[in-house]
């Protein structure tokens, strides 16, 4: 869902005149779709997300040496892909301008919080039996993680308690937003959520109500709650 609202967002908002064709591979989580041979050549791991994209360079940028024919261009992890649209569609400008180092700065620091620790946290939830062995065992682990997850939220909690509409700053959408709210949402079913955190909750839904995100969340998601 990340790199589907991101792209949406800037296929929404710019020039997309270099892009024949985007196409983000969307298997279900069956073993048999992710292990499959034409899946495992592009992403060798069998697992989502992988993004495919079409490309004709028209601005030299040695992305393709023949101008005239399209480049096939494959990646995975989400991580990855997030930071190569953004790269890609540079008006789209939804990562912070490369001159002002201070919010560069701030922009890593919370991509790597959410991806790296609050995503990496949520497997531990959500595939509990990979990593102990007891029903008791899950249990806990389920609890600890939540816990771990709630604390780690409460740092982005009190960035917010400034107002701000976004995490860099009013009027600074960036693809943190988007990370951070998809992120928040798989709380969304569990004892400690991320929406009941005042600023937050505020927060979340203010990017829910935005179009793009809107269409995608529910094409996605059947029923309430959304985040």
């Amino acid at each position: 869902m990340i790199p589907r609202i991101i792209l949406g967002e800037l296929l929404n908002n710019t020039n997309t005149q270099n892009i024949h064709q985007v196409e983000i591979i969307n298997l279900s989580r069956d073993v048999k779709d992710l292990k499959s041979e034409k899946y495992l050549k592009l992403n060798p791991q069998g697992i989502v997300p992988t993004l495919v994209i079409e490309y004709i360079n028209n601005n030299n940028n040695n992305i393709n040496d023949n101008n005239n024919e399209p480049t096939i261009i494959v990646i995975y992890e989400t991580l990855a892909i997030c930071y190569f649209l953004s790269e890609l569609f540079i008006n789209g400008k939804l990562e912070p301008n490369r001159n002002n180092l201070q919010k560069r700065a701030k922009f890593h620091q919370w991509m790597s919080l959410i991806c790296n620790s609050l995503q990496n946290d949520s497997y531990h939830y959500y595939y509990s039996h990979r990593y102990v062995k007891s029903i008791e065992q899950e249990e806990l682990l389920k609890k600890e993680t939540e816990e771990r997850m709630f604390e780690k939220f409460k740092i982005f909690e009190n960035e917010l308690k400034d107002g701000r509409e976004y995490i860099l700053g009013n009027n600074e959408y960036s693809i943190i937003d988007i990370y951070l709210f998809v992120v928040a949402t798989w709380t969304r079913n569990m004892n400690l959520k991320a929406r009941d955190l005042p600023f937050l909750g505020k927060y979340l839904e203010r990017i829910f109500n935005r179009k793009i995100v809107n269409e995608i969340v529910k094409s996605e998601r059947d029923s309430e709650p959304y985040y």
